[in-house]
């Protein structure tokens, strides 16, 4: 009985002081295109966001993102690939957003964009990495305006064939309806 409470008692303790001891940032980044779609010549803006879910602050924080924006696919247009913080607090959150122009039309695939952080103010880089987009294409004007025009010759072309089709049903019900009456 005795080892029982003894037993219970360092379980309990281990549950307090081992967080304690433990604590350190935990760093999440998330990097998104705001626009829906990109087009050549159209400026897009791209955020990340870094959010430290952990118990303590990171130190000497950098969010890093040149290696996707090359001179032969994008101009940056406003801000900064590459920010840095002394400190990111527990429960706080960093937001880095730039504004980029693509150059040509083709498709392309990112890479996460990379944070490095310090758990201690002297203590060794650590290196974490945000979301990354899927393969994007980079479409032109016309085909953005052909894709989102209002297509007012297809939908009159519609109902037209509509009104064709439906027209011997309706004469027909009207003619039922006739009979009987």
């Amino acid at each position: 009985m005795e080892k029982l409470v003894i037993g219970k008692i360092l379980l309990v303790l281990f549950c307090f002081i081992i967080p304690l001891i433990h604590a350190s940032p935990f760093i999440v980044a998330r990097k998104n295109f705001v626009q829906s779609e990109l087009v050549k010549g159209k400026d897009a803006i791209i955020s990340i966001q870094v959010f430290n879910l952990g118990e303590s602050p990171a130190y000497d924080l950098t969010i890093n993102d040149t290696e996707n924006w090359g001179a032969e696919t994008f101009k940056v247009v406003i801000g900064f690939t590459s920010v840095s913080i002394d400190k990111l607090e527990a429960g706080a959150n960093i937001s880095n957003s730039f504004i980029v122009r693509p150059n040509n039309r083709k498709i392309f695939d990112t890479i996460p964009a990379v944070v490095l952080f310090r758990e201690t103010p002297n203590g060794p880089l650590i290196y974490s990495y945000s979301s990354a987009f899927y393969i994007e294409k980079i479409k032109n004007r016309s085909e953005l305006e052909r894709l989102s025009s209002a297509h007012l010759f297809e939908w009159t072309v519609f109902i037209g064939i509509f009104c064709l089709a439906s027209f011997p049903a309706f004469t027909s019900f009207k003619k039922y309806t006739q009979k009987s009456n």
